[in-house]
């Protein structure tokens, strides 16, 4: 019997990492969840799993610094890449736009809706959470 392949991903289960490693690697894979850009490169280098799965880049901010200096300071080396499109959805209690006071997403999310919510939503305060799945609960 074959053990199931060990990834650790950046963000929570339902995060885009998360996502992406069972589209790359399958629905049988084994994924741990990390904070950090730093915290998966630490399970690569520590043999805590066989892969890691990090942003490199968005379409928003370009090359990702944090995922830049965590692969040139580790021996941990790239061997695929993925493109995962990624959409954002604005839920509210009410689903009255008129009641929304906060928006709460992530810092990347933001970036790449600040255009449509400040358009949208000028008295909004932003806030930035670390996932998208914090920003939901």
């Amino acid at each position: 019997m074959v053990a199931p392949v060990r990834v650790t991903v950046l963000g929570p289960e339902g995060s885009f990492g998360h996502l992406a490693a069972e589209q790359h690697f399958g629905h049988g894979v084994q994924v741990s969840a990390r904070d950090t850009i730093a915290d998966v490169f630490d399970d690569v280098e520590r043999k805590r799993v066989s892969y890691g799965l990090v942003p490199f880049e968005t379409s928003t901010d370009g090359a990702l610094a944090e995922t830049l200096d965590a692969l040139a300071a580790s021996e941990a080396r790239i061997c695929g890449e993925l493109t995962l499109p990624c959409t954002y959805d604005l839920a509210s209690k009410t689903g009255n736009a008129a009641d929304v006071e906060k928006i709460y997403g992530t810092s990347h999310a933001l970036a790449a809706c600040e255009q449509t919510l400040r358009r949208d939503f000028p008295k909004a305060t932003l806030l930035d959470v670390r996932s998208g799945l914090g920003a939901a609960e």
